[in-house]
């Protein structure tokens, strides 16, 4: 048309003509637009939905699952091989879907112009891709020791060859480094937890009754060493019973069949008569509660910390167990109060105020089992005065099972039960357990003891006096 117009020095002709080039350009520009908003909608949607998916994947894994695979190498799976997939299947869509149609859309006039260069050029068109074939699985062999190691390379490959060709071989070779990353992506969404958390059903009435049953367990990483030798032990409703005994003997982990982290290999844990695992998952944890030695804090404010252990917790909730967790003393103190922010990972906390969040947040649901797992351990003397004291209103009216070392902790406790080679040893209270000189426990207290003993004497040996 431009041409026509200058031959006939027609202006008519030229402004149409302009005006035509002018109608094509905007539309490619805005086609174009569309296309990238599209593009980045989609690969936004698809990391979304991945991460999301592998998240829920993840928590819906059991405890043995956490104990094979490192947190780096699930990181990686959500951030980096999520990352990869999203970042790069939209492109690939968008790649193939332009030069197919290119493709369709340039061969017949090719032809129709000369079918001799059309056959030259596309005579090497199946070599190519028998090639890009080969060369693919190479690199998606690479791409998994690649993510193996949660390594970030950037590869670039450069290729004469003709436009077409080029395209597909380079959308082929990337297409297998992304197969590289879906597969363990796609491995960690399709896995099946080993304990079946949907089994149980049952909703019974819990008043704190646990029963271990002939219990032996190994765990996951260590299926040939038996930590639990055919364990049998009753913890009475309303009472506190302390787990004693020198350490890997099998204390914590008694905590963690109660919690279901774990699944026996042989024997029964029931609660008030029923076994866990066919309870009601969500309904089980409602009222069961653990406190652990290292609490974790969010990084939110203290209000959220301690209503994050009951769903549609209100804040008379919150201001009665802090009460009892002796939370309120300190917050009170504070210039925003409940309000203040915890930190990331609690840094802004002291050991004792951690853990003092910890047991209100764990009290909110008001569980009818309460479970202390060296609670007070890495506290020092006021701070495990003080949560103790919480402790001890806390255990009124609910079974609470005790895992410590510190004489102060246990000897107060309704119960001790002493853990030794993976079964119970001794069984008693503290003056019973001491009456026995011959016995682990008197073993342990005294050994505890002496150093104490000592500094006494220090104190009033004469020898200080010149």
């Amino acid at each position: 048309m431009m041409s026509t117009a200058i031959q006939m020095k027609s202006f008519a002709i030229l402004k149409q003509a302009c005006l035509v080039l002018a109608i094509v350009q905007f539309s490619e520009a805005t086609c174009s637009t569309v296309k990238f908003t599209c593009m980045q909608y989609a690969e936004r949607l698809t990391a979304r939905q991945i991460r999301v998916g592998l998240f829920k994947a993840i928590l819906h894994q059991d405890i043995s699952f956490f104990d094979e695979n490192k947190t780096g190498q699930l990181m990686s799976r959500i951030t980096h091989d999520s990352d990869s997939i999203s970042n790069s299947l939209p492109g690939y869509i968008e790649t193939f879907t332009t030069n197919f149609i290119n493709l369709c859309g340039s061969a017949p006039i090719m032809f129709y112009y000369s079918w001799q260069l059309s056959v030259s050029t596309f005579i090497t068109f199946p070599v190519t891709l028998i090639l890009t074939k080969y060369y693919g699985l190479f690199v998606e062999k690479l791409s998994e020791k690649e993510n193996d190691a949660t390594a970030v390379s950037n590869e670039t490959v450069e290729e004469v060859l003709s436009a077409i060709r080029t395209s597909f071989s380079s959308l082929f070779s990337d297409l297998m480094k992304t197969i590289g990353s879906s597969r363990k992506v796609i491995h960690l969404l399709n896995r099946q937890p080993l304990l079946d958390y949907e089994f149980g059903t049952e909703t019974p009435e819990i008043i704190g009754n646990i029963i271990f049953e002939d219990v032996e367990f190994a765990y996951p990483t260590r299926k040939n060493a038996n930590v639990l030798q055919g364990i049998s032990l009753s913890i009475e409703p309303g009472k506190t019973v302390a787990l004693v005994g020198p350490s890997g003997n099998g204390k914590s982990t008694l905590v963690s069949l109660i919690e279901q982290f774990y699944a026996p290999q042989s024997g029964r844990v029931l609660l008030d008569g029923t076994p866990v695992q066919n309870i009601d998952h969500q309904y089980y944890h409602q009222k069961i509660a653990l406190v652990a030695q290292e609490p974790t804090l969010f990084s939110g404010t203290i209000r959220e910390n301690i209503l994050y252990g009951i769903e549609n917790g209100t804040d008379e909730d919150m201001m009665r167990v802090s009460e009892m967790a002796n939370v309120h003393e300190f917050v009170s103190k504070m210039e925003k109060g409940y309000d203040t922010k915890c930190g990331e990972k609690g840094v802004q906390m002291s050991g004792g105020q951690k853990q003092r969040i910890a047991i209100a947040r764990a009290l909110i649901r008001n569980p009818s089992v309460l479970i202390l797992d060296e609670a007070t351990s890495a506290l020092d003397a006021e701070s495990e005065s003080l949560v103790q004291e919480a402790l001890n209103r806390c255990a009124l009216e609910r079974t609470v099972v005790v895992i410590a070392h510190r004489l102060s902790t246990v000897k107060n406790a309704d119960r001790i039960a002493v853990i030794e080679k993976g079964n119970v040893s001794e069984m008693g209270t503290h003056d019973e357990l001491m009456a026995n000189s011959e016995g682990l426990y008197y073993k342990l207290v005294s050994k505890q003891l002496e150093p104490k003993k000592k500094e006494e004497e220090r104190k009033i040996s004469p020898a200080e006096f010149f």
